[in-house]
């Protein structure tokens, strides 16, 4: 089925809204409409709002384009280009053979990639190797008595800053009396007056 000059439009149904819903997800159209189909920040907003009326916006984008007589193998070059192989491997079929090496070529990167980070993961794993410990020379003492414990265990001391009061400014509740120097001198008792 595929055609080197299969126009955008001719692309069908299915296809085309499983491509549609793939690039929907992260706002990925919007990559595509404006960095690889050199379209506008106006078209871009304006495409944006397809969201509000329950639309999708990659689906006006492709009619869009589609306008412009694109081919669907123009739009699986941007795909490649936007590294998005998945929404190449659904317009595959549509697209001359000879261009299905580039899915091939992607795969085979992406193969290579996982297996440098498989191999990294196993030399992290190696160099990180918790160290067996010989519980017979481990000396046995009491939790308490280590330092490190109690200082961990025990709460910090709160202090806290009282300014003085003022003499000038003593009230009849206080029951400290100071010297000029805000010294504390004594508790002094409530008087009790006797009649």
């Amino acid at each position: 089925m595929e055609q080197e000059n299969m126009y955008i439009y001719h692309l069908p149904h299915y296809e085309r809204r499983q491509l549609c819903i793939i690039i929907d997800q992260n706002n990925l159209w919007e990559e595509l409409a404006g960095t690889h189909m050199k379209y506008d920040i106006n078209t871009i907003y304006l495409l944006r709002q397809e969201i509000l009326r329950g639309k999708s916006p990659t689906d006006e984008l492709l009619a869009l384009w589609g306008q412009q007589n694109h081919t669907v193998l123009e739009l699986f070059i941007l795909l490649n280009r936007m590294k998005h192989y998945q929404g190449m491997m659904i317009i595959k079929k549509f697209v001359p053979v000879p261009y299905h090496k580039l899915i091939k070529h992607a795969q085979h990167n992406i193969n290579r990639l996982l297996q440098d980070l498989q191999l990294q993961n196993d030399l992290q794993l190696k160099n990180n190797k918790i160290p067996e410990v010989n519980l017979d020379k481990v000396e046995n003492k009491p939790v308490a008595e280590s330092k490190n414990v109690q200082a961990f265990l025990s709460p910090p001391l709160l202090r806290v800053m009282i300014p003085p009061k003022d003499v000038n400014h003593a009230t009849q509740d206080d029951n400290i009396t100071r010297e000029p120097n805000n010294k504390l001198l004594k508790p002094v008792s409530p008087q009790v007056s006797k009649f």
